[in-house]
């Protein structure tokens, strides 16, 4: 599985997973949206410290190019990756969340601050924002995925099956939501549903850390 993130200046940055198997091709359709900013510059050199791992420096960087354009959601998302990464989560969920009261719209921060609260073991707040991010369209299949888990940790079995069930739909080949789908099936009581999913999961991804479980669950069942 690989996560993609694309960016380019003069636009908004989007991420998505690929999952890429022996011997085969795999495509991601990415399309961006324009995004004009007042400090390119500055923002272009805070990407470049971020992807050397100067997250410190990049947090200047970028405070800086904040100081010239306030009103700029890219720059509070990239600031809030620098502090994600330097390991300072209250900063990085303060400037995600600056990020998208300046642009509702922008998926990203929404994903990021899901990833941050599911770390925390706070699923309540993951969920809310993996669903702000998959209600604005997000096609990504990881947040997908976390956004079903969580649900799943909180016991919204209903819930987690339609978000696992658009998952499937957008990438049929995503072996762990199939393991996922069939446990929450398992729940709701439905196991035929379940024993068919378990099954389908173990033929397509035999190696995986679940497989041994789901043939557990199998010989339970039958």
């Amino acid at each position: 599985m690989y996560k993609i993130t694309v960016e380019k200046e003069g636009y908004l940055p989007l991420s998505d997973s690929v999952r890429v198997r022996l011997g085969e091709t795999a495509g991601v359709e990415i399309i961006l949206e324009t995004f004009v900013t007042q400090s390119s510059k500055l923002s272009g050199e805070g990407s470049g410290l971020l992807d050397e791992g100067k997250y410190e420096e990049a947090i200047a960087k970028f405070t800086e190019a904040i100081a010239k354009d306030e009103t700029n959601p890219i720059l509070y998302y990239y600031r809030a990756v620098a502090f994600e990464k330097s390991g300072n989560s209250d900063k990085a969920i303060e400037d995600y969340q600056k990020s998208v009261e300046m642009k509702p719209d922008f998926i990203l921060p929404f994903s990021r601050l899901g990833i941050i609260y599911a770390k925390q073991g706070n699923f309540e707040k993951a969920v809310e924002f993996y669903k702000k991010a998959t209600d604005l369209g997000a096609k990504d299949a990881t947040i997908l995925y976390n956004h079903g888990v969580c649900l799943m940790n909180l016991g919204h079995r209903e819930e987690a099956k339609v978000v696992l069930e658009k998952l499937i739909s957008l990438d049929a080949n995503y072996s762990d939501a199939y393991y996922q789908l069939g446990i929450t099936y398992l729940g709701l009581g439905e196991t035929a549903k379940a024993k068919e999913l378990l099954q389908k999961f173990i033929e397509m991804d035999p190696e995986n850390k679940n497989a041994l479980l789901a043939k557990e669950i199998l010989k339970s069942l039958s």
